[in-house]
């Protein structure tokens, strides 16, 4: 299932970082977890074990992104940015070992809120 009230982007360090990570590890996945995104999960794709919960919100790179489906009201019509910054990953995250960690910056959609707003519907 994918919910596309969300857009997803990544900013050029993040794009260079999964390039990395695909490098030494292969096929990825991505997860947002924890309340309202506070921690985003690189795995290799084979070992996340999705459940009924979740759903994916885009890809970077070829790599999918999923979110529980209790996010994705938080950051419907939003614009996602893929980041890193600078500290260690939580948890198995793969990047955890090269002092980075995936993060997310969040921007409203102006065009969707407008819709929203005026009655029409988002196409």
């Amino acid at each position: 299932m994918t919910d596309t009230a969300a857009k997803i982007t990544a900013s050029r360090p993040a794009r260079l970082l999964i390039e990395r990570m695909q490098e030494l590890h292969g096929y990825l996945t991505l997860h947002v977890s924890g309340s309202y995104g506070v921690s985003v999960v690189c795995l290799p794709r084979e070992e996340l074990r999705l459940g009924s919960r979740d759903v994916l919100i885009g890809r970077v790179l070829d790599v999918p992104v999923y979110m529980l489906s209790s996010e994705t009201r938080y950051w419907r019509d939003m614009e996602i940015t893929l980041d890193v910054a600078v500290g260690r990953a939580a948890g198995f995250s793969l990047e955890a070992p090269e002092g980075l960690h995936f993060t997310l910056r969040k921007r409203e959609c102006p065009v969707e809120r407008l819709k929203e707003a005026v009655g029409a519907s988002p196409a």
